[in-house]
């Protein structure tokens, strides 16, 4: 084995393991109860969850450019312990105050890492000759996080009986181990050319220069922000009241979504056997408007009906993320500002969802979740089948 292989090898595990482990947030499937139980109503939760996208967005290219300019390693340590951090404050302060500074620093940590972690994983195969094993890289890596969270989610139920700030203690200690790969990742070789003198304020010009030229990309965020949006509204923000209406314990919460992020995994690790069958649009696509239609049996179905709706949407899911993440790093012009850009894709996402959290505190205390998502579902099933429509004829990207 020489010593390139090697080296792929150690980025490749150390890559997984920090995602596994950076991304094991434990709390997710009792957070929402364990606010309420700390004297939170309904619309404080959604109001939080509203100011986390919007602080979020506003985070996000500022810290890409100090990706771009720091260097990705350093920016996924300082993103690994900031997360760490955020366990804490929940623990301690545990009232509105306290949640909302838990989701500002947990929003500075995703931010630092959103367009961070892919750009590293990227540059860092090409600069090692490995570069067209970065899908199967990125779709393991998440594959042994839905799968390391399909064992924590199963055991956070009891977890919570024993102790209930235990999911917390424990995301806390799984967000040091991924503090210590980051660490341990080996440095870039080839320094980032942003190291120079471009400004913050000169890469924003030429970021939004280069999207207005190349608007491939701009689609394919277009895209991605349905599966993205759809995934982070019904898997968080309205997982736990959609199960609480639908009759189901809060035991249960924890097995419920360890089963849906084990489906999740498995679509994920099959993409890459799709891939060889269909070009990375046409899945992207077609998967991410199933993943849409599939949120109907949710909205009018009982609780069966309810759990294959939410089995199907996360599956689907699952299939589209690794081609999405192939696409639009492959259709960024300038790898000088990869994480920049990366960043850019993020803003979209989650202005979105600041958006979507805002209005889904009004309509779940109203009662009317199940029209709510019907109706999203159907129009994201609309949207993305317009935007996929568009990029099939974009010639850059027929034999995507």
């Amino acid at each position: 084995m020489d010593f390139a292989e090697k080296k792929f090898r150690k980025i490749s595990k150390l890559y997984c393991l920090f995602q596994a482990s950076i991304g094991l947030l434990l709390w997710v499937p009792i957070f929402y109860n364990y606010q309420i139980s700390h004297g939170l109503s309904d619309f404080e939760y959604f109001q939080i969850q509203s100011l986390y996208y919007i602080i979020f967005c506003f985070l996000e290219l500022p810290t890409g450019y100090l990706s771009d300019r720091w260097g990705h390693r350093k920016t996924l340590i300082g993103s690994a312990a900031l997360m760490m951090l955020s366990n804490f404050l929940a623990i301690f302060t545990p009232n509105y105050w306290g949640f909302l500074l838990h989701f500002i620093v947990i929003a500075f940590s995703r931010a630092l890492m959103s367009g961070a972690a892919s750009a590293y994983l990227f540059e860092s195969l090409n600069e090692n000759g490995k570069g067209s094993e970065y899908k199967k890289v990125e779709g393991r890596a998440r594959s042994y996080l839905l799968f390391s969270r399909v064992l924590g989610w199963a055991a956070v139920g009891k977890m919570t009986l024993i102790n209930e700030d235990a999911a917390y203690w424990g995301t806390a200690f799984f967000c040091g181990v991924a503090t210590l790969a980051a660490f341990l990742l080996p440095q870039l070789e080839i320094k980032q050319k942003t190291e120079s003198k471009t400004g913050v304020l000169e890469s924003a010009r030429i970021i939004f220069k280069s999207l207005s030229e190349k608007r491939t990309l701009l689609w394919l965020i277009g895209l991605g922000s349905g599966v993205f949006v759809l995934t982070r509204l019904t898997q968080v923000n309205l997982f736990q009241p959609i199960l609480e209406k639908k009759g189901f314990s809060l035991e249960y919460f924890g097995w419920i979504m360890a089963g849906l992020t084990l489906m999740e995994a498995i679509g994920t690790s099959q993409s890459f056997r799709l891939s060889r069958r269909f070009s990375d649009l046409s899945l992207a696509k077609w998967m991410t408007v199933c993943a849409c239609l599939s949120l109907l049996f949710i909205s009018f179905g009982g609780r069966e009906f309810t759990l294959l709706g939410f089995l199907l949407f996360t599956f689907f899911s699952g299939l589209v993320y690794p081609s999405l993440k192939e696409l639009v790093n492959r259709s960024i012009p300038d790898s000088r500002f990869r994480a920049t850009f990366l960043s850019f894709e993020s803003i979209s996402y989650r202005s979105i969802c600041a958006l979507m959290a805002l209005t889904s505190g009004y309509f779940v205390e109203q009662g009317l979740i199940w029209k709510y998502l019907a109706t999203l579902s159907l129009a994201f099933a609309f949207f993305i089948f317009l935007v996929g429509w568009v990029l099939q004829r974009r010639p850059d990207l027929k034999h995507g």
